[in-house]
């Protein structure tokens, strides 16, 4: 764990550990509470087997429940990007962002060797968009034309960054999102009126 404020989970890929986002977790922790997770079978943690993101994602989620955590931004990178979509499923988050997806199949840890590349961004964040209107996306890709930043967004991310980039750069943007999000939450709250103030026909 790093630093205090708004909480970020860091979900990290496959044969991954969440030691290897300390250097960016350090960074990031300058503005925000960051908790960096071992996915089940890496790391310190126990194998589930046979492998399931639901699965996986409520043994992470109770264990970041357990120290206080609501409503955290998830931030998966390669495997750890199809867990982070779960989570916002099944969960609820403030934001989202997907570093280098991959999409997976239900699998055994014993068979990584179907590992299959996840072509579908687009799809999946309008999904995504529409089962978890709350969830903010940032979409990353090597694709920088016009008309990809486009369809992005019309599907509904937040933000779009184009690869390569630095993790300066990708903080910065989580940063944005985050704060974007708190202001337009703060809009939308309805204001309640009493029932004295109204103008009532008589």
């Amino acid at each position: 764990k790093w630093g205090a404020g708004d909480p970020v989970v860091l979900l990290h890929g496959l044969t991954g550990s969440l030691d290897y986002w300390a250097p960016f977790a350090e960074r990031l922790g300058r503005s925000h509470r960051v908790i960096a997770v071992d996915v089940p079978g890496h790391g310190d943690s126990d194998v589930l087997d046979p492998f399931s993101f639901t699965e996986a994602v409520r043994l992470m989620g109770d264990a970041v429940d357990q120290i206080g955590v609501e409503r955290p931004a998830v931030v998966g990178h390669s495997f750890g990007a199809p867990l982070a979509v779960t989570w916002a499923a099944e969960r609820p988050v403030s934001a989202m962002v997907l570093a280098s997806p991959v999409g997976m199949a239900p699998f055994s840890l014993r068979r990584a060797r179907f590992i299959m590349p996840f072509h579908r961004a687009i799809a999946a964040t309008e999904r995504l968009s529409a089962e978890v209107p709350d969830a903010a996306v940032v979409m990353m890709s090597v694709q920088g034309e016009a008309d990809y930043l486009r369809r992005s967004m019309l599907a509904g991310a937040r933000e779009f960054l184009v690869k390569p980039f630095s993790s300066d750069e990708l903080t910065s943007s989580i940063r944005q999102v985050s704060a974007r999000e708190r202001d337009k939450a703060t809009r939308l709250q309805v204001v309640p009126v009493s029932a004295g103030n109204g103008t009532g026909a008589g």
